[in-house]
């Protein structure tokens, strides 16, 4: 069952990215603009990840009763990051 899933995952995850091709190519073609690039995908990567490790800080802090502040830190730069890729 396993295998099925990831092979499910994977399929889905080539059609999002053929969708995001094909969207890119579209927009180029018709105005000449291009709203996904190599640039905001790996600052969308990393602010994916930072809020990832941020999450996993912040969660053993709790378990540990330890200070959660830093990952909730890493997790506000974070998202710091991803809305200035918005604006």
């Amino acid at each position: 069952m396993l295998v099925a899933q990831l092979i499910v995952g994977a399929f889905f995850a080539c059609l999002v990215i053929w969708g995001f091709v094909a969207f890119n190519a579209h927009t180029q073609n018709k105005f000449g603009y291009s709203f996904f690039t190599k640039f905001s995908f790996l600052v969308i990567g990393a602010s994916l990840l930072l809020i990832g490790i941020g999450n996993k800080w912040q969660i053993s802090s709790l378990e540990e009763n330890g200070d959660v502040l830093n990952g909730t830190l890493i997790m506000a730069i974070s998202i710091a990051i991803f809305v200035f890729l918005c604006i």
